[in-house]
């Protein structure tokens, strides 16, 4: 099986986490473990998911449970996900609206290309 999710520190000292193929609960387990061994007190982090075509529904649960938590106990504020598909950046939007709902004050900016991203880190 081939790995779907990497993570690295960008020079700027964000970091950064690409994820292909479908998203499903352990991936996003996957990608919040991979936050917590490269994090060294970055606030933002950028998720690349270009090529993630489709989401399980229990994503979407394990985004907002692990999302929430980064936020709260790690001092994540700000993910900025590069994501293509339509119905993808719609269950990232999903997230985004529960962890509003819930009082979380993590902000989500879904955007389709790099060079949005670029200017939502600098933001």
């Amino acid at each position: 099986m081939e790995k779907n999710v990497s993570t690295r520190i960008l020079a700027s000292g964000v970091v950064e986490t690409v994820i292909s193929g479908r998203a499903t609960g352990p991936t996003i387990s996957e990608m919040c473990a991979g936050f917590l061994r490269m994090n060294r007190g970055a606030r933002c982090w950028l998720v690349r998911a270009e090529e993630t075509t489709s989401y399980a529904p229990d994503a979407v649960t394990q985004a907002v449970t692990s999302f929430a938590e980064l936020c709260s106990k790690n001092g994540l504020t700000r993910l900025v996900a590069v994501i293509r598909m339509p119905t993808v950046r719609m269950g990232a939007q999903v997230v985004s609206m529960s962890l509003r709902a819930a009082g979380s004050p993590l902000e989500i900016v879904v955007v389709e290309s790099m060079d949005q991203a670029e200017a939502a880190l600098r933001a």
